[in-house]
């Protein structure tokens, strides 16, 4: 009999930490954000922090960040991203310029041609999202962590959506695509 109690509490115990790990990567619920002022809507796994920032002195410049319960970013003195090193968890941005400096997808594919913003570019594709014209870009696996981004201009918006895992971790991709499928313009 205590045998079978045993193994009764140790399958539920596997069980429960399971769905803790589901639940933390939203393979369960989300959690839906929208954000009238720049016509932004996603979804993340429940239970997410969103946090929203307008760049101060900058009124048409919106962040959007949605992180894990248990991300953590280590920052350090590089200039460009990766200027830290994502610990654990998960990170995805939203920014958006409205009214955007940059009018439409030609001259922003120029912009990144010069190397702005210091992208260390490993993988770079133009795509159609969300009915638009898109750059994507996959910046590394770095030993600091995995960024993946994609830029568009929709309807006077500069968008950019980038999305921050550890290094070693498989299933950042996917989750970022389930994301990136939410969201609506």
């Amino acid at each position: 009999m205590r045998n079978k109690k045993t193994i009764v509490i140790s399958v539920l115990a596997v069980a429960l930490a399971a769905a803790a790990v589901f639940a933390m990567r939203g393979e369960n619920s989300s959690e839906a954000y929208a954000n009238e002022a720049t016509g932004i809507s996603f979804k993340v796994p429940s239970g997410w922090n969103i946090k929203e920032t307008k760049i101060p002195g900058i009124d048409a410049e919106t962040t959007i960040a949605a992180n894990s319960p248990d991300f953590v970013f280590v920052a350090d003195d590089r200039e460009f991203p990766p200027n830290g090193t994502v610990q654990s968890g998960y990170e995805f941005n939203v920014w958006v310029q409205k009214p955007s400096n940059v009018k439409n997808f030609e001259e922003l594919q120029a912009f990144y041609k010069l190397g702005s913003e210091g992208h260390i570019v490993q993988e770079e594709e133009t795509v159609t999202w969300n009915g638009q014209p898109a750059l994507r870009h996959k910046l590394g696996d770095f030993k600091s962590g995995q960024l993946f981004d994609l830029h568009t201009v929709n309807e006077g918006r500069w968008i950019t959506i980038s999305f921050s895992a550890p290094a070693d971790d498989s299933e950042a991709k996917a989750l970022f695509e389930r994301i990136l499928g939410s969201v609506e313009l």
